[in-house]
């Protein structure tokens, strides 16, 4: 992450509402049925590469075709593989870079209390460090490093996974659910770049 850059965030497509409980859930640090999860069309090698899970129960993955992610995609289409059931039971969710450099997924699974894992080598996270410690809330693994995937995520301790979750949230909740948050985070990043680059020599 740039420390002069400011980076922005995807639009959320599917954004996940969540239930008091659904929230208070994540805070206090309840169970969820998968490790990970990812749906999404089939595009690129690094999202195919993802099918290799399919084989753990713990980690549920889907790949469509283009016709078929486009329906459910129809305003008022029913949500046909519960993307969203699935996404609110999984601690982590899949970001990997689609036709652009980031993926519309990242700000979908914030909404959800779960913590992103971005496959987008040179993709610049949103805001920047000094409004948003991404290492607290999100996991970013090189593409050429998405076969060790369930490896790094097993080795995250159960009470930092659980900080991630709660860090997921609130960014989503104060700074990417609307457009105020938005304006607030862009003001934020460019006030302290802008104090940064005055006190350098």
């Amino acid at each position: 992450q740039s420390k002069d850059k400011i980076g922005l965030p995807p639009p959320a497509v599917k954004p996940i509402d969540l239930t008091v409980i659904e929230r208070w859930q994540i805070q206090t640090c309840e169970e969820r049925k998968y490790l990970f999860s990812f749906q999404g069309r089939r595009r690129r090698d690094l999202r195919k590469a993802l099918l290799q899970f399919q084989q753990y129960d713990d980690m549920y993955i889907s790949v469509r075709s283009q016709s078929r992610y486009v329906r459910d995609l129809v305003k008022g289409a029913n949500d046909t593989f519960d993307y969203k059931g699935n996404m609110k039971n999984s601690y982590f969710g899949g970001a990997p870079r689609g036709d652009n450099l980031f993926s519309y997924r990242f700000s979908e699974i914030l909404s959800a209390g779960t913590i992103p894992v971005v496959y987008a080598d040179d993709w610049l996270l949103p805001f920047n460090e000094h409004v948003v410690n991404w290492t607290n809330c999100a996991i970013v693994i090189p593409e050429s490093q998405v076969n060790k995937t369930r490896e790094i995520l097993l080795a995250i301790p159960d009470d930092v996974r659980c900080n991630m979750q709660k860090c997921a949230l609130e960014v989503w909740d104060r700074y990417i659910a609307d457009r105020a948050g938005w304006v607030q985070g862009l003001v934020r990043s460019a006030i302290s770049t802008k104090d940064v680059n005055m006190m350098k020599p």
